[in-house]
């Protein structure tokens, strides 16, 4: 691999044990994958936040880097933390727990990263412009970045993105090339989709089916706001590793790279998805008695699908037996509590909880055994790692269902 002088200064420790700790991984790793060079990134998003995921031996690792005078010369925000930082009581969070993870949140800051624990960094500061390139770890996130804003990113490991927001350097692969961004398959779109959970269960379904490539979507009837690209994103990124996907006519390479994209069409496979391929996916996740919680917000929630739950819960009451979680960025929150949301959320008997996402929390110990959410995400993790009966509907339904039952 080809490394400038100041690279090699870098790898070679004269800015830092650190520094050389951080570029000796982004070397290894771009070696392994054929990269030639290294070039320059302008922003991060670092996964590895929660206690649940890291544990002791991801604190030692991060007091080794602080120690060793890690710091972030570029822009970098941080994932979800195991737990509401403020609210983790409300939680039932063991207070173990949540000194370790206040720790974590700690060692970050130490580093100059930005506590932000959220899915969402484009909606909340950290929104990089097309052609811009990035290193980003949370998967939904480097799939909207990559596809909405024409951003340039491969999805990284946690330490990976560290490691790079700790230099301001990334490996030249991947999805930082533009011949690894044209579409290899067409998805033939003969259903409309008429909410983001439509669209979350269109990402799982054709991850499911493709696993790996770059589907060009053939242009829906109605065009899908942030929410629905949101939501999208997340579900080609659960069910397959698909960090990128364009729509005909609308996503910016798809409007930039037209002409070639429609003369190549006849060459990428073919797949075509009609409504029962969307209902399959919502009986494979279907609850059959009442849950215990009710959760939005998988990618987390924006200030829009926030407005839209106030306006559904004014002047309702959510069942006794039954929780409703949002979750959302702290900021947004702010932006919720300011306009008057949060308070008619929690008249109605919900909550909006902050840092967090239920996939990364110790669901275990708050005693839950079935969830209700309108993420296919989130319904494919809490079945596979905590083997939870969950649930998959549309925002307008799991509001229902928390005023109603079932």
């Amino acid at each position: 691999m080809f490394l400038t002088k100041e690279e090699e200064k870098m790898l070679e420790g004269e800015y830092g044990e650190a520094t050389r700790i951080a570029m000796r991984l982004i070397v290894k790793v771009g070696e392994a994958l054929g990269a030639q060079k290294l070039i320059n990134v302008n922003s991060a998003q670092v996964s590895g936040v929660s206690y649940k995921n890291i544990g002791d031996p991801g604190i030692q690792f991060l007091e080794d880097l602080v120690r060793s005078g890690g710091r972030s010369k570029i822009l970098s925000t941080l994932n979800p933390a195991g737990m509401d930082l403020k609210n983790w009581t409300m939680m039932n969070i063991p207070k173990e727990f949540a000194e370790k993870q206040l720790k974590i949140i700690n060692l970050y800051m130490k580093m100059d990263i930005l506590p932000t624990c959220s899915c969402i960094p484009y909606l909340i500061g950290n929104s990089p412009n097309y052609n811009e390139h990035i290193a980003w770890a949370e998967s939904s996130a480097v799939t909207y970045a990559n596809s909405v804003l024409g951003a340039k990113t491969n999805r990284e490991g946690g330490p990976l993105a560290l490691a790079s927001a700790l230099t301001g350097k990334t490996a030249y692969y991947g999805l930082h090339l533009k011949e690894n961004r044209f579409p290899t398959h067409y998805i033939e779109l003969k259903t409309e989709l008429r909410n983001s959970t439509d669209y979350s269960v269109l990402g799982y379904l054709v991850g499911k089916k493709i696993r790996t490539g770059v589907p060009l979507f053939s242009n829906p009837k109605i065009l899908p706001k942030v929410e629905d690209l949101k939501a999208l994103s997340a579900g080609l990124a659960t069910s397959g590793s698909i960090s990128i996907f364009h729509i005909e006519n609308y996503t910016t390479e798809a409007v930039l790279n037209k002409k070639q994209y429609q003369s190549e069409k006849d060459h990428m496979e073919k797949i075509s998805i009609e409504e029962e391929d969307l209902k399959s996916i919502f009986d494979e996740y279907a609850l059959t008695s009442n849950p215990d919680l009710i959760y939005i917000g998988c990618p987390h929630a924006s200030i829009q699908e926030i407005r839209k739950l106030a306006h559904m819960l004014r002047k309702k009451k959510i069942k006794r037996d039954l929780e409703l979680w949002i979750g959302t960025a702290a900021n947004v929150k702010i932006l919720a509590d300011r306009i008057g949301y949060t308070n008619i959320i929690e008249k109605s008997g919900g909550r909006i909880i902050t840092d967090t996402c239920i996939v990364v929390s110790p669901l275990k110990t708050l005693g839950l055994k079935r969830i209700l959410t309108n993420s296919a995400k989130a319904c494919y993790y809490l079945t596979a790692l905590e083997k939870l009966d969950v649930g998959i509907a549309k925002l307008e339904d799991c509001v229902d269902t928390a005023v109603r039952g079932m």
